[in-house]
């Protein structure tokens, strides 16, 4: 799965369960969570930028600069929302209302 933001296109990482959240390494990919509204950096290594979306992938929320061991938790129905974790090398300007651009 991939994303485009801005003229790049980038690698996209399904995150659908424990196991794929501490096997993922790479700081150059987006990692995807799909269906939840609450997420933790407690694995992470460097700050992310992290972007709640609805179902048809247009911004709601972005938390800027997301550190190491923080709780991430939006108060909406987790069935509506999507979230993805962005790292911050990626130097793409987001705002809310934009919709996210997903292609297999």
């Amino acid at each position: 799965m991939k994303i485009k933001l801005g003229l790049k296109h980038y690698d996209v990482i399904k995150i659908e369960s424990f196991k794929d959240k501490i096997k993922k390494k790479d700081k150059n990919k987006i990692l995807y969570y799909p269906y939840t509204n609450t997420i933790t950096t407690y694995f992470n290594k460097e700050n992310y930028l992290v972007v709640a979306t609805n179902l048809d992938y247009q911004i709601k929320y972005l938390y800027h600069n997301v550190t190491k061991n923080k709780i991430i938790h939006i108060k909406e129905n987790k069935q509506k929302i999507h979230l993805f974790l962005i790292p911050t090398n990626i130097k793409e300007k987001l705002v809310i209302g934009s919709v996210l651009k997903l292609t297999d």
